[in-house]
């Protein structure tokens, strides 16, 4: 008995070593994207600057892989307070990207669709739509026409163009990839909540109001289900309608909810956590509760010069 669970033991660990030396960049890609997508830049972090510096001593400058690391340390820096050098990363590796082939591979568009999400973090709105409208040709061209892959994708170019403030398009746009999704997932899935919620957003910024508080509605009952950083956005984005709409007492209970939420999903030392600080001094500051507003922009400086502090 005890020779055959040591053979296996030894067999177990040969297993690791193997997966370790054959798969560790797919592994360590693999928990990079997770923290990337659940917001934990803090944890991402050491992952990115640890695996840029072995692809660049291993594969060199001129590869997807370091090109994917390139961004992703670029996104994380440009939100920690280095902006000007985490955007000379991103547009560095955008270019590296819009002249890589790689068209019908699951992996390229997942590392494409990554590109996008970190020009449009880093404010370079335009680039992020050319390379969302050449992720949408390419599942079009692979998919068709209705695929969950073309409507997220379409969802997501809805979201650049929100940003970017080029109303109407967003809510076209953004109309036409929920309708797709809807074909293919639950109303009370966390990618269609996602996607009401930036819906409604886009609704906000037409002044329809009757709609985004429709699609907000429907995007809370999905997301409060969800222990995620959207339970976060969806407070935000209801608090700027509610700001819109001048109720004010109402927009400083969202803001308040959204802020813990954001400190509940990220900690309390996230660059989310900083923003939404300023948020609720702007709108403090409009309330005339200037002692309130004051303390607010002392902590979110706090926070700001904590993480820029953090890449040195």
């Amino acid at each position: 008995m005890w020779t055959f669970l040591a053979a296996l033991a030894l067999i177990t660990l040969f297993a690791i070593a193997v997966v370790r030396i054959f798969l560790y960049e797919y592994w360590i890609q693999l928990r990079l994207t997770f923290h990337m997508v659940l917001g934990r830049t803090d944890r991402a972090l050491p992952l990115v600057r640890a695996q840029l510096e072995r692809l660049l001593r291993t594969k060199g400058e001129h590869h997807l892989d370091t090109a994917v690391a390139l961004f992703q340390l670029g996104q994380i820096e440009y939100e920690r307070g280095r902006r000007e050098e985490g955007r000379a990363r991103v547009q560095q590796a955008a270019a590296f990207f819009a002249q890589h082939q790689g068209s019908q591979n699951v992996i390229f568009m997942a590392h494409l669709e990554g590109l996008a999400a970190a020009l449009n973090e880093v404010e370079l709105y335009e680039q992020a739509s050319v390379v969302m409208r050449r992720i949408i040709d390419e599942w079009r061209a692979w998919k068709g026409a209705q695929s969950l892959q073309l409507g997220r994708s379409l969802s997501n170019l809805g979201v650049v163009l929100t940003r970017a403030g080029q109303a109407p398009d967003p809510v076209t746009v953004l109309e036409e990839g929920l309708v797709i999704q809807l074909t293919h997932r639950a109303e009370s899935s966390i990618e269609i909540g996602i996607a009401r919620l930036n819906l409604g957003e886009a609704y906000i910024d037409v002044k329809r109001f009757t709609e985004a508080e429709r699609n907000l509605q429907q995007a809370s009952e999905v997301l409060a289900k969800f222990a995620t950083q959207e339970v976060g956005h969806t407070f935000d984005t209801y608090a700027r309608l509610r700001e819109e709409q001048e109720r004010w007492a109402e927009a400083e209970q969202l803001r308040t909810s959204a802020l813990m939420a954001f400190q509940r999903a990220l900690g309390e030392n996230h660059a989310e956590v900083a923003k939404q600080m300023e948020k609720q001094a702007t709108l403090l500051d409009r309330l005339h509760r200037d002692t309130e507003r004051d303390l607010y922009r002392r902590k979110a400086k706090q926070i700001r010069e904590a993480l820029a502090c953090s890449l040195s």
